[in-house]
């Protein structure tokens, strides 16, 4: 490899040319030596000389990287197109860190690597903070002049489908940043992963207003529109809230698929009251109804008769048939 590559550098085509270098030293690992294990024919010394001359060559320019004293981003940019196997084997011999690669490939990688990662990781003993790598994942950074990160969809899913919190800095900061970057979509993971009060969309949504910052408020309003307002209860049940301006009063709808009724209840501040009606779904929109089981599912429920037609007021009768059980005819 030419070493002169492994030199501090602000160029952006210096990175990715040391880092295509890099992996081409890590191709050349014998991973059958890397792990070899003592055998009746092989004693235990013997077999750990053959793990240590599999990595010699990676574990120098590891040593290397650290003694160029790489800034933390351009180490974070390596890691980040390097072979994850060969990562992983790096991490086993205690030469890097599972955290450091594991949030390289959460803003770098696909979520099969940070699956492998995380997996090698805890058969290791070690433990990986899913909330660190949220912010790597999701929010967009200028790594070097010339060379931008824009933010990675896919891992920031997998992140919260594993758990990671979308309010993990306990105001919801990330969020706005991620949104206010640019990445309205996976601003929606966010608010996606984050109802029932787990992030406070609306708050944000009033800020920005605030603010004036006119683009941000409208990417933050249609977030709150798409799941801001709605919160799963359980498995059958899903509450929309429509909130008035000017402190006119809410109108909540409870969207029960089990007993198949709908609850609206508005709330009116002035008089303070609250009407309440009910319908069944029979009586109630269809295009509604299904918008609401559509979300359900988009939210992670699983609300009754998933598979079935939603006949709603809109719903025309068909006409009278006649015949056998499961072969109708026309009369």
């Amino acid at each position: 490899m030419n070493n002169d590559l492994l030199r501090p550098s602000s160029d952006p085509e210096i990175w990715k040319l040391c880092a295509a270098e890099m992996n081409g030293v890590m191709a050349t690992i014998d991973f059958e030596s890397a792990r070899r294990l003592p055998s009746a024919t092989l004693t235990e010394r013997d077999a750990q000389t053959q793990r240590d001359l599999a990595i010699d060559a990676p574990r120098k320019l590891v040593g290397q990287m650290q003694q160029m004293q790489w800034g933390g981003n351009r180490t974070h940019f390596t890691y980040g197109q390097l072979d994850t196997e060969a990562l992983v084997l790096l991490a086993e011999r205690k030469l890097v860190s599972w955290q450091e690669i594991f949030n390289a490939k959460a803003s770098f990688g696909k979520p099969d690597d940070l699956e492998r990662i995380r997996t090698q990781a805890l058969l290791s003993g070690a433990t990986i903070n899913i909330n660190s790598a949220l912010a790597h994942a999701s929010k967009p950074a200028n790594m070097v002049a010339g060379l931008r990160f824009d933010g990675n969809y896919a891992t920031t899913e997998y992140l919260f489908r594993q758990g990671a919190d979308p309010n993990m800095d306990n105001n919801g900061v990330l969020f706005y940043t991620v949104v206010e970057q640019g990445r309205s979509d996976i601003g929606r993971l966010f608010a996606k992963f984050g109802q029932n009060g787990l992030l406070n969309v609306e708050m944000w949504v009033n800020k920005a207003k605030a603010d004036r910052k006119i683009k941000l408020h409208e990417d933050l309003r249609k977030i709150h529109w798409e799941y801001g307002r709605y919160h799963v209860l359980d498995n059958e049940t899903l509450q929309e809230t429509k909130i008035f301006p000017d402190n006119g009063g809410s109108l909540k709808i409870l969207f029960n698929f089990a007993s198949r009724h709908v609850t609206e209840m508005l709330e009116l501040p002035n008089p303070k009251q609250v009407i309440v009606k009910d319908y069944s779904f029979d009586d109630y929109g269809q295009q509604a109804l299904e918008s609401a089981r559509a979300k359900m599912i988009d939210m992670g429920a699983n609300p009754s008769g998933i598979d079935l037609p939603l006949r709603g007021k809109s719903v025309v009768p068909k006409p009278a048939t006649f015949g056998l059980p499961g072969k109708p005819t026309t009369p």
